[in-house]
């Protein structure tokens, strides 16, 4: 009788991972990767930086650059639109009050 699988530990083991070295049976072994089923998902888990667009400081750093940029656009296309800026202006930093830039 030979090894028994040492994942499953119920068959016996036909072949060894390339990763790790473990005996292992047929149901817990990948032969396209020649892999163990554990290193083959350690292999295939996502990460951990990828699954940063999950975390709540990404999506306020994301809101906060689209908004700066649509800011930005609208800055730029304000004088198409019929703005003037002859006299000055104000800049709201949310939530503070807005300062005033000049006056004319």
């Amino acid at each position: 009788m030979g090894k028994i699988c040492e994942i499953c530990g119920q068959q016996t083991a036909k072949y060894v991972c390339s990763d790790c070295g473990k005996s292992v049976c047929e149901n817990c072994f990948i032969p396209e990767r020649w892999l163990c089923v554990e290193c083959y998902r350690k292999r295939t888990e996502v990460p951990r930086l990828i699954q940063l667009h999950n975390t709540v400081p990404y999506k306020l750093f994301l809101a906060g650059f689209i908004l700066t940029a649509i800011g930005s656009i609208l800055i730029a296309f304000a004088p198409l639109f019929g703005a003037s800026f002859q006299g000055g202006g104000f800049v709201w930093i949310f939530p503070f009050p807005p300062s005033s830039l000049g006056a004319s």
